[in-house]
C-alpha cells in the first residue's frame, strides 16, 4: 500500500503555497490547490490534485479557453515548488515528483 499524508488545513496549505510562490507568479492555481487541503492523498494524488489545479486554471471561467503549451509547461514546472512546500511526509513527495516528472519529463 502507497504512503500517504494529509494535507495541511486550508489556513496552512494557503500559507505554503503564497511561500512556495513568493512573487505570486500564479495566483491563479491557488484555488485548485486549495481544493487538496485536509485531504489524505498519497504521492499519486498529489500529482493528479496539481495536474487538475493547472486544467482548471488554465481553462478559465467559461471553460473555453485552450491556452498554449508553452504556457502549460511552464506552470507544470512549477508544481515541484509546490510539492516539496505542502508534502511533509518525504516517501509521499518522491512519488509524487516521480509522477509529475513521468507525465512531463523535462
Amino acid at each position: 500500500m502507497p504512503a500517504t499524508t494529509v494535507i495541511p488545513d486550508r489556513d496552512e496549505l494557503s500559507r505554503r503555497i503564497a511561500a512556495a510562490d513568493p512573487d505570486r507568479v500564479v495566483p491563479g492555481l491557488y484555488p485548485g490547490i486549495l481544493k487538496m487541503a485536509g485531504r489524505t492523498l498519497n504521492g499519486s494524488g498529489v500529482a493528479v490534485a496539481l495536474s487538475l489545479a493547472i486544467a482548471e486554471h488554465t481553462r478559465g471561467p467559461q471553460g473555453d479557453h485552450t491556452p498554449p503549451r508553452v504556457y502549460e509547461a511552464l506552470l507544470m514546472k512549477l508544481l515541484p515548488d509546490f510539492v516539496n512546500a505542502i508534502v511533509d511526509d518525504e516517501p509521499v513527495r518522491t512519488e509524487a515528483l516521480a509522477k509529475l516528472e513521468a507525465a512531463h519529463p523535462g
